[in-house]
């Protein structure tokens, strides 16, 4: 139960994490804030740079240490279907799946040579640059938010007069 907020099935966990997610999102939304999820990057159950340079060693292919995109799909179904209801409450859902999964149904653990992870779950530093684009959206409405409630136009950059005229 949510009072406890101990579940004792997948069941229960599934519920509780809704409604408290649910109950999250409401008490941010009731203070005015809008509310961005970011989903789960793919994660992997080994030590990413570690793998990699395992591979390397044995004249193996970094581009193929990965895992299949249906795996990842499969991980996060539970939490995905919450997220998908929850974004019916005005909330922005941001995903960067397609920053770490190719056409080929293949979440990588490399690009272009860089490992995107520190271990096997959290991203590197590099992995986190991959991602700017999925943030793009959240930080243009966070400006075009603040300028429309400040009354301010988005600066201009004033023509500057000839410089004969300047001079008369």
């Amino acid at each position: 139960s949510d009072s406890q907020l101990i579940a004792k099935s997948p069941e229960d966990s599934k519920i509780v994490f809704g409604r408290q997610l649910y109950q999250t999102v409401r008490a941010l939304q009731r203070e005015g804030a809008t509310v961005w999820i970011l989903k789960q990057v793919p994660a992997f159950n080994f030590d990413v740079p570690s793998r990699l340079a395992n591979v390397v060693r044995y004249h193996g292919d970094p581009s193929s240490v990965g895992m299949l995109l249906s795996k990842h799909q499969q991980r996060q179904s539970t939490v995905n279907s919450i997220i998908t209801e929850i974004a019916k409450q005005n909330v922005f859902v941001l995903d960067p799946t397609n920053i770490f999964c190719t056409d080929e149904h293949l979440c990588r653990a490399e690009l272009a040579g860089y490992p995107l992870y520190s271990d096997g779950d959290h991203v590197s530093n590099y992995g986190a640059m991959q991602m700017r684009p999925v943030f793009e959206p959240m930080f243009q409405r966070i400006t075009r938010d603040r300028l429309s409630s400040q009354n301010v136009k988005r600066p201009q950059i004033a023509e500057l007069p000839e410089e004969s005229e300047s001079r008369r």
